[in-house]
């Protein structure tokens, strides 16, 4: 269903829906109402910039792949034939988490148990001392939380984990769509894996990073203990996986390899600048999120006010445009419904009822009016001083 959005003309509160359609018949609406079409081009035509916005008020997601091909092109060989041995992984936690299958999975325990075992097989397998497990963090406010919604579309679920012992939820995937419950997992696999006797690390030192902070696991000498020593060159307030493990790839690999990347036909008509504006200081904020990918505390600004806003229960959304869907003239006038007699009878008795004739305007094709008199043909001049030029000319300036 399309997204509505409420918007005050004249005192009344008027609700667009979301429709392809709705774009054409504003644009006829105007022509009907004598304004001309750049004047009508200033607004969106609809409660949302169909260029750029899907039908549910979310942002049109584009192909990451396509970045990706520029910078495989920036370099003389992006393909590796063969891993190096030795080579230092960097691994995506969150990704491993959602491509799991809980088939022999009891509880908690059992699951920290399995990853731990996954992430040490695949240091063994080529030779490597070192192995980063990297993954996301889930703030309150976050430019983020649309998409997370979106994913999360059957519903979430909250659970509190207590114990290693704590059975582990059937729905794992309405599990994995709360961002708590990652967080509240990681950090039950630091305190499960510092408990590993150190034989069961075979000489690999695991750098796990949760919250804004990073251990690395390290077997000590004596084969006793797991240290968890924090690790200052990468602590960082970063949000995504994707920024973060360039950070450690910067600050801690010999070699890079990454194991695991994340990952409505619109109408396709020029932005409203102001719009566009907008639109150009998320995509700048985005930028400045990469550009700080090296380093350890971004201090990010507010996305509040940079194409973002927050709403009245304080949850982060995507601030489209300052205008109104459409032109005054237009919106108050748009939702003319009358009926048994029509807008307007032969003698008019109907006029104080109907918003068209009460403001000496024309019905429209938005309007919901049954038996109407009060239409007025496209390119049709009625008018009583038979001047249609003059009468165009006032209509204009009485609009404006």
């Amino acid at each position: 269903m399309g997204k509505k959005k409420t918007t005050k003309s004249a005192g009344r509160e008027i609700t667009f829906k979301a429709d392809k359609k709705l774009f054409a018949e504003l644009i006829l609406a105007g022509s009907t109402r004598k304004i001309q079409l750049d004047e009508m081009l200033k607004y969106n035509l609809g409660p949302l910039p169909l260029s750029i916005s899907t039908l549910h008020g979310t942002l049109v997601k584009t192909n990451k792949a396509t970045l990706l091909h520029h910078i495989e092109g920036s370099v003389k060989d992006p393909f590796l034939q063969k891993i190096p041995r030795s080579s230092v992984w960097v691994l995506d936690g969150m990704a491993i988490l959602q491509q799991l299958k809980l088939r022999d999975v009891a509880s908690f325990g059992d699951l920290a148990q399995l990853i731990f075992a996954k992430i040490v097989a695949l240091a063994s397998q080529y030779r490597s001392q070192e192995i980063h497990f990297v993954t996301d963090r889930y703030p309150t406010v976050s430019i983020k939380n649309s998409e997370r919604s979106r994913r999360a579309a059957t519903g979430s679920e909250r659970i509190h984990i207590y114990s290693g012992m704590q059975a582990v939820p059937k729905q794992w995937s309405k599990f994995l769509a709360n961002g708590p419950n990652k967080e509240s997992l990681i950090e039950l696999f630091f305190h499960e894996w510092g408990k590993y006797s150190p034989s069961s690390y075979q000489d690999i030192t695991i750098f796990l990073a949760h919250g804004q902070v990073c251990h690395a696991l390290r077997p000590t000498d004596n084969e006793i203990l797991v240290v968890p020593v924090p690790v200052p060159n990468l602590r960082c307030d970063h949000e995504e996986a994707d920024t973060r493990m360039l950070l450690h790839a910067m600050m801690q690999l010999i070699a890079l390899k990454l194991l695991c990347l994340k990952e409505s036909t619109l109408t396709s008509y020029c932005l409203q600048r102001k719009t566009l504006k907008k639109h150009v200081m998320r995509a700048n904020y985005q930028a400045a999120v990469w550009r700080r990918s090296l380093e350890q505390l971004q201090d990010l600004p507010t996305p509040v006010g940079k194409g973002w806003k927050l709403s009245e229960d304080g949850t982060l959304t995507i601030d489209w445009c300052d205008l109104p869907p459409a032109p005054d003239t237009i919106l108050k006038t748009v939702q003319c419904s009358c009926k048994t007699r029509g807008c307007g009878s032969a003698k008019g008795q109907s006029s104080t009822v109907c918003l068209c004739i009460k403001n000496n305007l024309p019905c429209t094709l938005l309007c919901k009016c049954q038996n109407c008199i009060n239409k007025n043909e496209f390119g049709d001049e009625n008018d009583d001083d038979g001047d249609g030029m003059d009468s165009d000319e006032k209509d204009s300036d009485e609009d404006i």
